[in-house]
């Protein structure tokens, strides 16, 4: 909502020039800043939430819309600040770029269990570390979506679990009640700890405890987790990392993959393209006014020009075979005067070289009679004319 129309005027404007700087079509922008304020993005926010989700769209490789969509959720979900969603970008790229995992399917798969993992106690971080383990580890994200939340769901409510889902915890070493405590002083510990637990147990025995746990909808997906908490450690120590000022190492990572994917010639073309938009749109805002009115002066005269069609058909008829037989007649003409000139041109290039011929033979027998009476060098004068002599 806006305001005034000004301010529409200035949001167009803002969106506009992004195009220059970020190899997106202003529509695909547009759409970005729909997505956030569809889902509650503050106008002033808007043209910040609208250049940090392009750049993590292009340096994701993900369509426009899906990027502003998960984007914008995950900021509601866990209360982001607009100015600082730019870090949980960063986070993926660090993670993506440090293992198999593709950044648009640790966005996706975080877009899916956003709303649980908040619940469980995961951060953002912590959320994108759960989700860059399982898809490194061959699921996707619709699976490692579905597993997680499924798994995250059933340990919240572990003391509502059947007497079975009781053996099994106590099989493990847990209850249900201290693992509801850990889970609500340190959600992701609680988890890693968890894992190593099921981890410890014979393997014999550990899928048949996974299904007591987690039904056979969820068991050998989290089996694999079980099987790989190191990769999944890993995955959170590597945003733990800081750089020589103490800050995280992974900031700022989404906008260098950002520039590098700018310095290629195909995206330099299509900024440049944008601005030809642009101008094209600056130029137009101009003339529609001009063109606006011309329009609503003209337009009355055309609904006159019908409303006499209409009252008299017969007259109209009359002066469209008119019109017609005089275009025929002036094509007519305009085709016999062509064909006029074309034969008058070939009969005067005929009599031409008739003529040129005549004179020619004419200069060639006089010269050999002047051979005959001795008169060499006025002979060797008209050969030359004739182009003969050396």
């Amino acid at each position: 909502d806006f305001d005034t129309p000004q301010q529409f005027k200035e949001m167009q404007s803002d969106v506009l020039k992004l195009t220059h700087s970020i190899p997106m079509a202003g529509r695909e922008l547009a759409a970005i800043a729909a997505s956030g304020g569809q889902l509650g993005v503050a106008r002033k926010d808007i043209v910040g939430f609208t250049e940090t989700v392009a750049k993590m769209s292009v340096a994701f490789d993900m369509s426009a819309d899906l990027a502003g969509d998960s984007m914008a959720k995950l900021a509601n979900v866990y209360q982001i600040p607009i100015a600082e969603i730019a870090r949980l970008g960063d986070a993926i790229n660090h993670l993506s770029n440090s293992s198999p995992a593709k950044a648009s399917d640790i966005v996706n798969t975080l877009g899916r269990i956003g709303g649980v993992a908040k619940q469980f106690g995961l951060t953002e971080l912590q959320a994108a570390s759960l989700s860059n383990a399982l898809i490194s580890l061959g699921k996707s994200p619709e699976v490692a979506g579905t597993a997680i939340n499924g798994m995250l769901t059933k340990l919240m409510t572990a003391d509502k679990g059947g007497q079975r889902f009781q053996q099994v915890l106590k099989g493990m070493g847990l209850d249900a009640r201290q693992l509801k405590r850990d889970i609500a002083q340190n959600g992701e510990q609680a988890l890693v700890d968890f894992l190593k637990q099921i981890n410890r147990l014979p393997k014999e025995n550990q899928m048949g405890a996974l299904v007591v746990l987690f039904g056979l909808e969820y068991a050998d997906d989290i089996a694999v987790l079980v099987g790989n908490v190191g990769q999944y450690e890993a995955a959170i120590q590597k945003l733990k990392e800081t750089g020589k000022n103490g800050a995280p190492a992974f900031l700022g990572s989404m906008d260098k993959e950002f520039q590098s994917r700018m310095s290629t010639t195909a995206a330099q073309w299509q900024t440049f393209k944008n601005q030809m938009v642009h101008l094209g749109i600056a130029i137009g805002s101009v003339l529609l006014p001009a063109v606006n009115e011309a329009l609503t002066t003209v337009k009355p005269m055309v609904d006159a020009f019908i409303r006499f069609s209409a009252a008299h058909p017969g007259l109209i008829k009359n002066i469209f075979l008119a019109a017609a037989a005089l275009a025929a007649f002036k094509a007519g003409s305009l085709g016999m005067r062509f064909g006029l000139n074309i034969a008058s041109t070939l009969l005067l290039g005929l009599g031409g070289n008739i003529l040129s011929v005549r004179g020619n033979w004419l200069r060639l027998s006089a010269a050999f009679r002047l051979l005959r009476i001795g008169g060499v060098g006025r002979a060797i004068s008209a050969l030359q004319g004739l182009g003969l002599s050396s």
